[in-house]
């Protein structure tokens, strides 16, 4: 709410409880009333044309300007599907592992004593809100907030049932400073902390990059295999302007058998969207292959065709190797779900 409508509001208040609780105090009470209508007419006029400014001093109001406790964030969170999730500082966390006391050191030594904190990450104009706490696992998640009271989940912490603490910074320009505990591969010491700066791009939060290359993409081919569970088995065959190819092997759809082929021609913003967020991402100098540390997950393999004749592959088993890799396969695991694919053939 702006300030002229709060300012409205207490004047309006004032005037209505003088003239309705005290009429006798009050000389030519009938004329009150008739002031009291002309006031609101002025008062609304001279509002009408300012837009609604946020507490923040962002061009919209929404309903995170109004969340000021942990309370009002369950509330928020619970109303937009996740129940499951607890939100609290890192210093009032339960913790089932070894590493519970190494969290509460390090969250202290970084000032992170809070268990959300408010800003605007995609800079539309609208507060945005993260929020540490614990679900199955402990967790980070940020609240996205868009036009029209909508808003959208989003997580900062793997999917493993493992999961470590992990340290979120907010920046006054709306970045993610993400400190996380580094271990040595072969024999879990740690080697101290680590961070990547996140960015709210292309839907999603990603490394940020200050060079995006621009690299020709020719062709993206991208594979599933089977894991301990029924994680969907497909493969696909995207490329610019001409037909790409969807071949759902196994646990795609319910109501559609699997080994089915599917063809359509990708709309240009799709590829677009695929080209440009590979690109930020500098894909060739990703690593090629990355793994999470526990078993049974299901593993991908990201080809891309791109300049003369070159070619990059990344192997990722868990599907988790970068936050802009990771945002990447969720477009592509959604792409299955394009009404433009045509079965061409079982």
């Amino acid at each position: 709410m702006n300030s002229s409508a709060i300012d409205f509001g207490w004047s309006l208040k004032r005037a209505l409880y003088k003239c309705m609780l005290y009429p006798r105090k009050t000389k030519k009470s009938a004329l009150c009333f008739t002031w009291l209508l002309l006031f609101i007419g002025i008062s609304l006029s001279a509002c009408q044309d300012q837009k609604p400014i946020s507490g923040n001093g962002l061009e919209h109001y929404t309903i995170i300007d109004s969340i000021n406790t942990v309370k009002d964030v369950q509330i928020l969170i619970d109303s937009i599907g996740g129940k499951s999730f607890k939100a609290s500082r890192i210093q009032d966390l339960q913790f089932y592992h070894h590493g519970g006391e190494d969290c509460v050191n390090i969250a202290d030594s970084l000032g992170i004593d809070q268990s959300f904190y408010k800003t605007d990450f995609d800079q539309n104009g609208f507060l945005d809100l993260l929020v540490i706490g614990m679900g199955q696992q402990f967790g980070v998640i940020a609240v996205m907030s868009y036009p029209n009271d909508s808003l959208e989940l989003h997580s900062l912490t793997k999917n493993g049932a493992f999961q470590d603490c992990v340290f979120p910074m907010v920046t006054d320009q709306g970045y993610i400073n993400l400190y996380y505990q580094q271990y040595h591969p072969d024999n879990s010491e740690q080697l101290g902390l680590s961070n990547v700066k996140l960015i709210y791009q292309y839907g999603g939060f990603i490394e940020y990059n200050a060079k995006p290359t621009g690299y020709s993409i020719r062709k993206i081919e991208f594979r599933t295999d089977y894991c301990a569970e029924l994680c969907p088995v497909f493969s696909l065959s995207l490329e610019k302007e001409t037909k790409s190819m969807f071949r759902a092997v196994a646990y795609n759809f319910k109501d559609e058998d699997d080994s089915t082929v599917f063809q359509m021609l990708l709309p240009a913003e799709i590829w677009e969207e695929y080209s440009n967020l590979l690109n930020y991402m500098d894909f060739p100098s990703l690593q090629d292959s990355y793994s999470v540390d526990w078993t049974d997950d299901q593993e991908g393999l990201l080809t891309i065709y791109y300049g003369e004749n070159k070619i990059k592959t990344i192997s990722d088993y868990g599907l988790q190797g970068t936050y802009g890799l990771k945002l990447l396969y969720d477009r592509l695991f959604n792409l299955r779900e394009h009404h433009n694919w045509i079965k061409e053939y079982e």
